[in-house]
């Protein structure tokens, strides 16, 4: 009966299909609790979000990220167990479902603190740290953000613009990390300002970020172009420019980052730099799916190619 359900072993087709159809109207599914314990796999794999499930949910970037993730594991034959990283409520700092055995490998996602990365770094479990970078862990996949600064450069030098900057937060992940620093070699690869005048960073929310940009556009060296971190903060600065009378991008304009979906509704619509969200999901459910498959694997560390979408927010630069 094992080797009907399950397609293996010689059995008479017509027997195979006798079989089968006794299954279907018993209700009978195969034992997976065995199956697991036979295999020594649970067949599931852990999704852990940082700081919690909560917080990432309100995320669209995530949550087309997951989608992909978990479409390419259900194509596997494997399950995504959720999980928030609480170390008040876990023993030793280790998620609970790790701790426990529950999964085959896990899979980071989050904005995680450099401790809270090399703790969990050095569990003996399949990890991979997804759009991220970590030197800690053998299987990291994030996207290229170094070639995403770049192309953005290149394309307002393109359009006439030579005072060009960038708004940045005050945090110094990862990603946003190699944005600058694309950035930046592309300014001076073409002769442009320094970082300290390209860079206007080191605030915390965006008005705190709008009132120090509104303070350069009063000044001698005013910039014509803006290269924002991700999209909701370039959203969010072009309605606010639009109160004070800024026209972007008559005066002003402005790329962002992610091309989340608000960036093709938007007034004007954001140029902006794609991501392939869905499919950087997909991506990283292959890394760790081949981790759990052969753990011995040189450690892979992979960066997704990004493109650069333009739309109405950029236009040649004032005379």
């Amino acid at each position: 009966m094992s080797c009907a359900i399950n397609g293996k072993g010689r059995v008479n087709p017509q027997t195979r299909r006798r079989i089968l159809a006794a299954c279907t109207a018993l209700g009978y599914a195969p034992n997976a609790a065995g199956r697991h314990l036979r295999l020594q796999r649970t067949e599931t794999i852990g999704l852990l979000l940082y700081p919690t499930c909560a917080s990432e949910f309100r995320n669209s970037f995530a949550a087309e990220v997951i989608e992909g993730l978990e479409n390419r594991l259900i194509e596997a034959n494997y399950h995504l167990l959720l999980g928030g990283y609480h170390p008040q409520a876990d023993a030793g700092g280790v998620p609970q479902f790790i701790g426990q055995g529950r999964v085959d490998g896990a899979v980071l996602l989050g904005k995680y603190p450099e401790q809270v990365l090399s703790a969990l770094a050095a569990l003996p479990l399949p990890l991979l740290l997804l759009d991220s970078e970590h030197e800690g862990f053998p299987d990291t996949l994030s996207t290229d953000g170094y070639a995403a600064g770049i192309a953005v450069v290149e394309h307002l030098v393109a359009l006439g613009h030579r005072r060009i900057a960038m708004l940045a937060y005050g945090h110094d992940f990862p990603n946003p990390a190699q944005r600058r620093l694309g950035f930046l070699h592309a300014l001076h690869e073409h002769g442009l300002w320094p970082a300290s005048r390209a860079l206007i960073s080191g605030f915390l929310g965006h008005e705190e970020g709008y009132h120090r940009l509104r303070a350069r556009l009063a000044g001698d060296d005013a910039p014509t172009a803006l290269f924002c971190e991700n999209d909701p903060l370039a959203l969010d600065l072009i309605r606010r420019l639009a109160g004070d009378g800024v026209r972007v991008p008559g005066q002003l304009s402005v790329v962002g980052f992610n091309d989340d979906e608000a960036a093709q509704s938007s007034t004007p619509p954001l140029t902006t730099v794609r991501i392939d969200k869905p499919g950087l999901g997909r991506a990283g459910a292959e890394m760790i799916l081949a981790r759990i498959a052969d753990p011995q694997l040189p450690g892979c560390r992979r960066r997704l190619p990004t493109t650069l979408v333009v739309r109405g927010s950029s236009a040649p630069a004032p005379h």
